[in-house]
């Protein structure tokens, strides 16, 4: 496409960036398009997602140093697993993607 399309969306995702009834669009097609969880999680889930699924992985062989992007997924995984998820939810219905 050519377009910064996760800019646009990033700043769409901004305190006040849209009005009430557009921000009400956007989750009527996908009630996480403004997750509650922070980037850098995002970012380290879809690169642990993307060595899994894409990439054929078990999760057990991702470990501290394996990174994505220069992000070390396997260190974000282990704290993961001994601290429990450091996922925030805007409720209790909220989660991350799955899959």
């Amino acid at each position: 496409m050519g377009r910064p399309i996760g800019q646009w969306l990033s700043n769409c995702r901004r305190p006040g960036a849209l009005s009430a009834e557009r921000a009400t669009q956007f989750a009527a097609i996908d009630r996480d398009w403004c997750p509650a969880w922070p980037i850098d999680w995002q970012r380290h889930y879809a690169g642990v997602k993307a060595l899994i699924v894409d990439g054929g992985a078990a999760a057990d062989e991702i470990t501290p140093g394996v990174t994505v992007h220069g992000a070390d997924v396997g260190r974000w995984l282990v704290r993961q697993r001994e601290t429990g998820p450091s996922c925030p939810t805007r409720s209790a219905s909220a989660s991350p993607p799955s899959g």
